[in-house]
């Protein structure tokens, strides 16, 4: 049985910290460079691995059209050209948001001939490398993308207690691919078990909360 990488809810949010991302940024007001963009864009791509459980293709290929901020929801076009819907809270989608409006900055900028589809991008590329995103990852949490989409499926569980939608949202064929979430389930010791992660962030690091009001159009 292939083993389920668990992430920790304390140690992520000390791993977190540890990208000094700014979130209080005005960007109708303020300009930022590379770095600070690059830490916003590595914040928001570790919590769309935990609040919505992706594969890394599926992180690497998402284009803007697959967002529709106003269901809290992104469309994943799948390997067989099927497509299917995954939701996110409300948190998260502020995250989201907020990392949309530091990207227009960046992608309005002449670094490629034309202006990037993809939701993330390098400062070399319109899209990112499947190295890039690993290596990204790895740098705050120690792990891989995979790890990610573990704790998502791990904290799923303990929440809803139902394999057969764990496996609609994880977009496997076959129920034998998520039952490895229950044989061999690590041990939640953190009191918030089950919580939604960005809200246990949020709660626990100090880090002020994105405005409610943040309006965008989508470039």
């Amino acid at each position: 049985m292939e083993k389920v990488e668990y992430i920790d809810v304390k140690k992520l949010i000390g791993n977190l910290q540890s990208i000094k991302c700014r979130l209080d940024i005005d960007f109708r007001n303020e300009k930022i460079d590379w770095t600070e963009f690059s830490k916003i864009r590595d914040f928001t791509i570790i919590m769309l691995g935990i609040n919505c459980g992706l594969k890394s293709n599926e992180i690497l290929n998402l284009k803007i059209s697959d967002l529709i901020i106003d269901s809290n929801a992104i469309l994943i076009k799948c390997n067989n050209e099927k497509k299917r819907t995954v939701f996110f809270g409300n948190n998260f989608k502020k995250t989201l948001i907020y990392y949309l409006e530091a990207r227009k900055q960046f992608n309005n900028r002449s670094y490629w001939s034309n202006k990037s589809n993809y939701l993330f991008f390098s400062r070399t590329s319109p899209s990112l490398s499947k190295n890039a995103l690993f290596n990204l990852v790895a740098k705050y949490t120690g792990t891989g993308p995979t790890a990610l989409r573990d704790t998502f499926a791990v904290n799923f569980y303990n929440q809803t207690h139902d394999l057969k939608l764990l496996q609609k949202v994880l977009g496997h064929k076959k129920i034998e691919n998520v039952e490895k979430y229950i044989l061999n389930l690590p041990t939640v010791t953190d009191e918030k078990k089950g919580a939604n992660l960005m809200d246990s962030f949020y709660n626990l690091s100090g880090i002020p909360k994105i405005e409610d009001e943040w309006h965008i159009s989508i470039y």
